[in-house]
């Protein structure tokens, strides 16, 4: 609900602004509310982004965690707690009926007939009875323009009718055009709001302990920030901190790179790169100050290049830009 609503909203925005309009300031690209009605139960769920495909969910002051990715087939992937979890959605009358790894779970739309909704976009025409008149279910109460065609609305129940919404006005969905004093109030049956918590739930997937993995989670959370997203800036200050505090983390990074373009790079210069690497970690020097040899390393990457012909230089240089991009981060 909130991944296809999050869309709605983003191609409203883009609306917006390609017609040189401001957003009004109600349209939020990051914060959503999602309201959903299972067995009799109603979830009011407030949604805050994290990401493109990053989600915080909160209820009733607990927060989960979850990650949700396109299939090609319409459905979408859903990784919450570690797990891995394929949902397919599909509207019928009585709402929208999830089929989530195999078992399904319907989402009750909320029917009270005490208010009357407007269905889809439309220009309210005309009353067709009084304000404050008794009405009589399934009767017309009012005409409307959908698609330049005039339609009638039917009443749901029976009961005294107050109304909204102002003649010719135009609507969006949902908007509330009259109020019902119903005869039977009785005979709505309203959700309970829920008043429990999520469960204590895990990331959406499994972080290693190693500095250099949570250093490059930090560096997106960083880099979602500064796109607009939500995260909590003191602890990603904080963890940024921590890890560039520890004298692990060029080491790791560079066995990572090591390990994804050993089979990429020249047999000559991976040979050289680990001769010296290794050699550098038996020296005297080493074991005392733990510094990272990130001249030495550059050295070699740079004597490599020096003896590439033109033509294999640009893809040479193309391939060991990871590399170089480290050592010259950790120089000085």
């Amino acid at each position: 609900e909130a991944s296809s609503r999050s869309s709605s909203v983003v191609t409203d925005y883009v609306g917006y602004l390609s017609k040189g309009q401001i957003p009004p300031k109600h349209i939020s690209l990051v914060n959503l509310t999602v309201t959903l009605n299972i067995d009799g139960s109603k979830y009011t769920i407030e949604t805050v982004r994290g990401g493109p495909r990053s989600y915080k969910l909160r209820i009733n002051e607990s927060e989960v965690e979850a990650e949700i990715h396109s299939l090609r087939d319409g459905g979408l992937l859903m990784q919450l707690d570690g797990n891995s979890h394929v949902i397919y959605a599909e509207t019928e009358a009585a709402g929208t009926r999830l089929l989530i790894n195999g078992r399904t779970c319907l989402l009750q739309k909320e029917h009270d007939p005490s208010r009357l909704l407007a269905d889809t976009p439309c220009k309210l025409l005309r009353f067709l009875v009084a304000d404050g008149s008794h009405v009589v279910a399934d009767t017309p109460y009012a005409e409307v323009e959908v698609m330049k065609m005039c339609m009638p609305l039917l009443l749901p129940a029976s009961g005294v009718i107050h109304f909204v919404m102002p003649e010719g006005q135009a609507m969006q969905a949902s908007d509330l055009i009259a109020r019902l004093d119903l005869d039977d109030p009785s005979s709505v049956r309203r959700a309970e709001p829920f008043h429990g918590t999520f469960p204590k739930l895990g990331p959406p997937t499994a972080i290693s302990g190693k500095v250099h993995q949570k250093f490059a989670a930090s560096v997106n959370s960083a880099h979602m920030i500064l796109a607009g997203y939500e995260h909590n800036i003191n602890h990603v200050v904080q963890d940024l901190l921590n890890c560039l505090d520890s004298p692990e983390l060029p080491f790791l990074q560079w066995q990572e790179l090591m390990s994804v373009l050993a089979t990429r790079l020249p047999k000559d210069l991976r040979n050289e790169l680990d001769a010296k690497y290794k050699e550098y970690e038996l020296n005297a020097d080493f074991r005392k100050s733990k510094d990272f040899p990130a001249k030495l390393l550059r050295g070699v990457i740079e004597a490599n290049l020096a003896y590439c012909s033109e033509k294999d230089r640009v893809t040479s240089e193309r391939l060991v830009e990871p590399l170089m991009s480290l050592v010259k981060s950790y120089e000085g």
